[in-house]
């Protein structure tokens, strides 16, 4: 938005200069002494020095569309630079947070696997005999066989995510570099051609409605071209929800390997000690 102000009240200068009336006055030379009326037999004299002041007023009135582009471009090249300033603070802010949730990642599951050892040492600690311990060891083995296979899936969502936003981001902004290139390009050729129809005799109230006319056009087939740029928040949520439902698949696959290695450890537990129901602490 900060862009788009910025753009606009660079044009909307520009308009307020082209919109201001040129006035044009003759006087004598400096040094002719003549201040005879027109008509007087000394008027002839007088004309080459009119004639002479109104080009002046020409190729002054055709050096400020110079400026006046000149001036526009220092703005967008201005607008170019903030742009990058903030691109570069949001990517540091974006890597700060991804290494923040990859740090607390692996402190949760150094905690899930410190909890599951404890689990599992409490029911080896209760088998009864070595029947008992090696169905628990099995139960053990398939439960963290289940976890590697979770662990991997959401490895693999994550850096499918991380890669497809890189992706998306960097999309985004070639297509909005490439409109604020266009953008610039046509300004520069906007000003080149009208300064080019000032020096070649055009009046100058045509010169100013044509550099009303072409800038107004250069900025209003910018602003369509970058409001058709597509959003990155929902290009990002879309890459948000396949992430998010890869976790889900993810869950639900590694929840139903567990009840599934539960289920034949209680029923071995219940041929060898039909009173032992300590499986349950390590399925909660």
């Amino acid at each position: 938005m900060k862009n788009r102000a910025a753009s606009f009240l660079v044009i909307g200068a520009v308009v307020i200069q082209l919109m201001a009336p040129v006035v044009v006055s003759a006087a004598p030379a400096s040094g002719s002494g003549s201040t005879a009326p027109a008509g007087s037999g000394s008027s002839g004299s007088t004309l080459p020095e009119v004639d002479r002041g109104v080009g002046s007023l020409r190729v002054d009135a055709c050096g400020s569309i110079g400026m006046i582009g000149d001036r526009m471009l220092v703005r967008i090249d201005q607008q170019v630079s903030n742009l990058a300033e903030r691109r570069t603070g949001r990517n540091g802010r974006l890597d700060e947070r991804i290494a923040s949730q990859e740090t607390g990642l692996a402190q949760a599951r150094t905690r899930q696997d410190r909890r599951r050892e404890r689990r599992f040492e409490l029911m080896v600690n209760r088998a009864g005999n070595e029947d008992v311990l090696t169905a628990v060891s099995t139960f053990e083995d398939e439960v963290e066989q289940a976890l590697i296979v979770r662990r991997a899936a959401i490895d693999e969502a994550m850096d499918e995510y991380l890669a497809d936003l890189d992706q998306v981001v960097m999309d985004r902004r070639t297509a909005l570099d490439a409109e604020v290139t266009t953008f610039r390009g046509d300004v520069v050729d906007a000003f080149a051609s009208i300064q080019t129809d000032c020096t070649s005799g055009d009046t100058l109230v045509s010169v100013r409605q044509n550099m009303n006319t072409v800038v107004r056009s250069a900025y209003q087939k910018f602003m369509t071209n970058w409001r058709g740029v597509r959003s990155l928040n929902g290009a990002v949520k879309e890459l948000v929800d396949r992430r998010n439902a890869a976790f889900r698949a993810a869950w639900v696959e590694f929840k139903t390997s567990v009840e599934t290695a539960r289920d034949e450890l209680k029923a071995r537990l219940q041929e060898l000690t039909p009173t032992n129901g300590s499986v349950d602490e390590v399925a909660g």
